[in-house]
Parts: C-alpha cells; structure tokens; sequence
C-alpha cells in the first residue's frame, strides 16, 4: 500500500491506538461476519509496539483480497471505538481516495493530507474555512463549527465533473489564508496545485483582481413562512468580488451563521454582532476601500435606516465610510421576472443619458417636480444637469396605473425620486413603486426618510459638486459625511437610495445559505 506510511501517522495520532486492547477491539470490529472482511484479524499478529502492530495491520490490509471492505470497516471501527476525534476525518479522507477510480483526485488529496494534516487546522479556523467554502458553494449547518479536514472530506464525497476543479478552487482559498500565518505551508501548497495544473482555475476567485469592488451584501427577511407576520427578521450575509462593473461576481465568503433578530430591535443591533464582522476585515482591506454594502429587503423594510448600522468602536455609522444602498430582496430573488426593462434602464444610467419626460407635442400624463422646485409637464431633461436625470413623479405616484403607463412612454427614464418618504406612502402610492419596480423595471429610487420638501434633498445632493448618475451611491456617501455635523433633521443625515443593479445578483446565492433552495 502506498500511502502505508502516512495512514500509519494518522492512526498513531490517535491517543487511544496507544492501548493494546483498543487495537484488538478495532481489529475484531473490522472482521464483520458475513463479509469479505470475515476472519481479517486472526491473520494479524500482535505486537506490543503500537507502531509495529499499527504496521502490521495495514500490511495484512494490503495482502487482502478486498482492501476496499476491510478499509471501511477501519473507518467505521474507529468511529465507534473512539468517538470524535481530530484525525479520524483525515483517516476518513484517505480511505475515501483510496477506494476512488479517479487518480487525479486521489493523488492531489494524498499530496494534500501529507502536507497538512499536523498543522494546518491550526491557522484555519472555521472562520477562515467558511470563506474558502464559500468560494465553492458548500454550505454548513448552522451551529457547526467547519474544519479544513471535515469540508476536505464533504468537497470529495460529492459528485460531478467540477469535482476536481472544485477542489483545486477549495485549495487555492486554503493556500490564500494561510499565506499571513504559515507562509511555508501555503507556498507548498500552491506548488501541489500548479503541479497538478489546478493554479490557473483554482486562483480564480481566490484572490480578487486588481481594482475589483467589494460587494457586500446583506438579506433581512422574516423568519419562516413567507405568508405569517413574522416577529424575528433573519440576516444572512454573503460577500463577493466584482472586477468591473457588469462583470460577474465571484464568490468570496459567507458572514458567519444566520443571525435571529426581534423585528423591533434591528436598529439597536451593530452590523458586527450580527454578521461576523471579523470574517470581513482582511478582504476590506484588500479593497483599498473600494467597498459597497447592499441591504436586500423585503418591500414592507425598504424604509430602513441601513447606514446608520455601527461596525467600529468609534461608533460611527457605516454609511459615513463606504456607500451602503438598500435592493429590493423580492426582485433579487426572482428567477421568472422578465430582466430585460430593468437591465435597458440600467444600462441607459450607466450610459449617463438624461432621460426625457415626453415630449414636445405633449404625449404624456405625467407631472414631474424638476430639480429647482417648479413642476414641469413632458418637459425633457436637461443634459448639462445630472440631477435632472431623477424623476419626481407627483400626481401619477397616487395611481399604478397612470405611472406605469408614463414609464411605458419612457423606457430610458432610470431613477425616481419619491416626493414622500417611503414608510409613509399611501397603499396605492406603494403598489405603484411596487408596479414601477418589477413590471417596469426601475432600478434606482431615491428619497429622504423624514417629510419635508424634496428640493431640500436636491439642494444636499447638490453640496457634492462632482456628480453623476452613475455614481450616486458616492454623491450620498459624500453627503452623509459631510452632514455627520449638521443638525439631527438635516436633509443629509436621512437619506436613502435603492440601488438596484441587475448584474450585481448571484443567482445560486440561496445555495450559500443553509436551509434554503
């Protein structure tokens, strides 16, 4: 057997191989009657010396007929005779590679468990081993604590032609964390998997891009059925690269376990007790800053103060550091909504074009109060003036039906601007933003939270001179930060902005959560 030595290791590493008496017992468990493991330990001599009788064991499962039965049966002994252990799951690795038809896979693992099966757990918590699980969509039951070996085992139980790629992937995460804490470790590792032409597919993902934008993404919704009035809200979490905008994301890691809130105190939660901060902190710095926090809420939360979540001891907002935005979870989460209006509008945003109106022969039904505080009817907007680009429907807000048909005249118009704040809209004013946003595909809304004159939400926006549609998550930002110091009811401190990009969704992101479909 070519991997005698190293399953020797493993087995010795196991305290209780130690006692005599525990490897007789292991030794008639592993000849189960019946089988073609029968009468295996009468042909094994004891030997005092657990290394010798450990030796000799193996040796006779070598000589066997059928060492696949006889290794399970090790496996399943083990599991019996001492309980959890820290090594039986690398024991378990090794038998399930050796009973396997694809040498690639076993030879990579073989490599793998050499290397590090002494030291390696110690710098890979399991926080380090969810980011990395992450990265290849495998999930954990909530209240279990992942190990390298344990997530090693479940990645080469499974099933598919990725499944060797998805190892490498898997490993490549490994050899990413283990650079700061065992340098040596991750360079051999790295070795192994450039030696077995994983690299180029396993690095993907693994490191971001230069210039890549972190998304950080974070679901509120009720606990259980979708259809009771739910007293607990759920936070999920997930996080992932983007390289560029409309670029795929790539899967980076998943904020710790589910958290369980009382829906009336999610505002008094700070982001880190909810979350896991901590699993975030080095990918942040990666990012040099460039960071964008999305909150996907269902349609009766849009009105949440998201920024205002604490994460640091100073005790200042999230929305004063990185651009925080609101999405809608139900339109996320969709797989048989029509994407092709949301993306055309999107696409129109990001190509800066100022949408018009209507026109001038007056074909349309809309009032929309311009930036300067007048109501214009079917006026076009203004290319010199970015701002102008938000439209701020008044009359047709109270009617679905007036308002759908307006945006059906004008495909381009991008961003709406709610003359009130979200939380106290009318029913109908709510199932036209309701209407607006999933038959009509809108992508950005934008409105202040306390009631007032939405000119004065303009005129804040205004503050930050460098301002284009494309980039307002950053114009807020900007606003937020230089408002901290304003007064309590300034406009600046009480803004949101749904920023709902439709290529910045993972369509497979339920898969990362467990319990979900």
């Amino acid at each position: 057997m070519p991997v005698q030595h190293l399953l020797t290791e493993l087995l010795l590493d196991c305290s209780d191989v130690a006692v005599p008496e525990f490897r007789y017992d292991l030794l008639e468990l592993m000849s189960t009657p019946g089988t073609e493991a029968e009468g295996f330990g009468a042909g094994v001599a004891a030997r005092q010396s657990a290394r010798q009788h450990v030796g000799k064991i193996l040796s006779a499962v070598n000589e066997h007929p059928d060492p696949t039965v006889v290794l399970r049966n090790l496996c399943t002994a083990l599991s019996q005779l001492a309980g959890p252990s820290r090594v039986l799951p690398w024991i378990e690795l090794v038998v399930l590679v050796l009973t396997e038809d694809e040498t690639p896979v076993a030879d990579l693992v073989l490599r793998t468990v050499r290397l590090l099966w002494r030291d390696a757990e110690r710098s890979m918590p399991p926080s380090r081993v969810m980011r990395c699980a992450a990265r290849c969509s495998v999930t954990t039951s909530t209240g279990e604590r992942p190990t390298l070996s344990t997530t090693l085992l479940r990645l080469v139980d499974r099933h598919g032609a990725d499944r060797l790629s998805t190892l490498g992937l898997f490993l490549a995460g490994v050899a990413d964390e283990l650079s700061d804490s065992a340098p040596a470790l991750a360079h051999e590792l790295t070795k192994i998997l450039g030696e077995a032409r994983l690299v180029t597919r396993a690095q993907h993902g693994a490191r971001a891009p230069a210039g890549s934008r972190l998304i950080v993404q974070i679901r509120i919704e009720p606990q259980g059925p979708a259809h009771l009035d739910a007293e607990h809200l759920l936070l999920r979490a997930a996080y992932y690269w983007q390289e560029r905008p409309g670029a795929d994301l790539q899967p980076a890691g998943v904020l710790a376990q589910p958290a369980v809130v009382p829906r009336g105190e999610l505002t008094a939660k700070e982001l880190a007790d909810l979350v896991g901060w901590e699993q975030l902190t080095a990918d942040v710095g990666r990012a040099a800053g460039n960071v964008r926090f999305e909150v996907l809420l269902p349609l009766e939360l849009l009105g949440y103060e998201a920024e205002l979540w604490k994460l640091d001891p100073n005790e200042t907002p999230l929305g004063q550091h990185f651009p925080v935005v609101v999405r809608s979870l139900e339109r996320y989460r969709s797989r048989y909504m029509n994407a092709a209006p949301w993306r055309h509008r999107w696409d129109r945003l990001m190509d800066s074009l100022a949408p018009q109106t209507g026109d001038r022969d007056g074909n349309t039904v809309v009032d929309t109060a311009a930036s300067d505080g007048t109501t214009r009817q079917g006026e076009p907007a203004k290319d010199c003036d970015a701002l102008a680009g938000i439209q701020w429907p008044v009359r047709e807000l109270q009617s679905p039906a007036d308002l759908a048909a307006w945006l059906l005249k004008n495909p381009d118009v991008a961003c709406l601007g709610l003359i009130a704040p979200y939380d106290e809209l009318h029913p109908d004013a709510r199932t036209a933003v309701k209407d607006a946003l999933f038959m009509e595909g809108v992508p950005v809304l934008l409105w202040r939270r306390t009631s007032g004159d939405h000119q004065e939400l303009v005129s804040a926006l205004r503050r930050c001179h460098t301002i284009s549609l494309p980039e307002l998550p950053e114009a807020v930002l900007w606003v937020r930060r230089e408002s901290r110091h304003r007064p309590q009811d300034d406009v600046g401190r009480h803004i949101t902005l749904l920023w709902d990009d439709p290529y910045c969704v993972h369509t497979a992101q339920d898969s990362l959560f467990e319990g979900m479909t």
